[in-house]
Parts: structure tokens; sequence; C-alpha cells
């Protein structure tokens, strides 16, 4: 297939985090700065337009033109399809899912390593700037927060079947995989646990810090970052 060489999209995924973690630098003992209101804007519009995706998939009627607007608002969803999975997996059902389930790890994975990274190079170049923990733990939270319907809506396609006439019923986003199937049955366990560690996690993670945030903003200056 056509998919991107794996070592080439984790060096891409290194420098994408670093560009994440420079722009989401605050500069310290000042308010709210233009850099936040500006990132906040877009990531309320990230998030309008990941949710009008999601309702495009929605089997309603909607007004000419308006179902193809919406339809055109999956590309900040975030699919994973675009990576070509299956030209590393094949075309079977647990490679391919397992694939999806797998990349948001890769991905915090890829926050880690690039923190080390930036930190041994900074010991070499000096112009390079190293990646402190909480301020990696901040631009994670970002993207978390950017990809969250994207994870939601890849965690519940595991059940998503639907009905036919004359036939099982399906996936709705593998057609090919009946929702019976022992392939599908077999890995119930890993569609649990990608809703178990994405829609739930990632939400009680983040209402736990907006719970904690009022208290350790002010006792813990490590927190303020």
């Amino acid at each position: 297939g056509g998919s991107v060489p794996f070592p080439l999209f984790l060096v891409a995924l290194c420098m994408f985090i670093y560009c994440i973690y420079r722009f989401t630098q605050v500069p310290r003992n000042q308010g709210l700065t233009a850099a936040l209101m500006l990132s906040s804007l877009c990531s309320l519009l990230m998030t309008i337009f990941q949710t009008l995706a999601v309702i495009g998939l929605f089997s309603i009627s909607l007004p000419g033109g308006i179902k193809e607007i919406m339809m055109a608002m999956g590309v900040f969803t975030f699919d994973l399809e675009v990576l070509n999975a299956q030209c590393v997996t094949g075309t079977d059902f647990r490679a391919r899912y397992l694939w999806r389930v797998v990349t948001p790890m890769i991905v915090l994975g890829g926050f880690y390593v690039t923190m080390l990274a930036s930190q041994l190079a900074n010991k070499f170049v000096k112009r390079i700037v190293a990646m402190e923990k909480a301020k990696t733990l901040n631009a994670l939270g970002l993207c978390a927060s950017a990809a969250y319907i994207p994870l939601c809506k890849m965690s519940f396609q595991f059940f998503e079947c639907q009905q036919h006439p004359t036939a099982p019923s399906t996936l709705v986003a593998y057609p090919d995989i009946a929702c019976g199937d022992d392939d599908r049955t077999g890995i119930m366990g890993v569609g649990v646990l990608a809703v178990l560690a994405y829609p739930i996690f990632i939400y009680a993670t983040m209402a736990t810090l907006c719970f904690i945030a009022p208290r350790m903003f002010t006792g813990n200056p490590t927190f303020k970052t």
C-alpha cells in the first residue's frame, strides 16, 4: 500500500509533539495571554467541527448540502484509517482494530520519548529547549482534549452493529465483519479496555483535575505550569 513508513511517522510525531510543547508554554507570572486565548478558541472550534462530523454519521435525514458539510468535517476527527493501516496489519480484523486502539498509546509514548530526547539534545545544543515534565503533561492534556471525541468514536465502534433484512448484523465501521464472528468476540476484552482507557479514564482525569485545581494551584507551584 501507499502508507507512510513507520519510522518516518515516528519522527514526524516527535517533531509535532515538540511543536505542541513549545506552543503551549505560557510566560510565567503573566495573566491570560493572547496565545492562550487563541489556543482555547481553536480547541472550541475543533470540538464543534468534531461534533458535526459525528452527527454526520447518524442515519438521519438532513437538508441538501448539510450532510456533505458534516461529512467533510471528518478530517477533524483524526480518523486513523488515513494511515492506511491495512498495509501494516493486513485484512485481519483483530490486527486492524488493535492498531487503532494502540496508536494513541504510541502517541502517549511519543511524548515521553520526545521529552527525553529534548533533554539529551539540550546538553549538546543549548538552543534546543529541554522539555519539562509538568509542561509536557500540559501539552499532552491539550492533545487529549482535542482528540477526546475521536477517541470516544473509535472506542465505541467495536459495539456499533447495523441490522440487515436477510443477513447477520455487521459492524458499522467494519462492514465486512459480522457482529457474531469469532474474530470480534475473541477480542471483546480489548473493546471494553478501550472504552475504559479512553472515554472513561480521560474524562475522569479531567474531572479530577478540575476538582483539585483550586487547591493545587495555590499550594503547588509546579501545578501552575
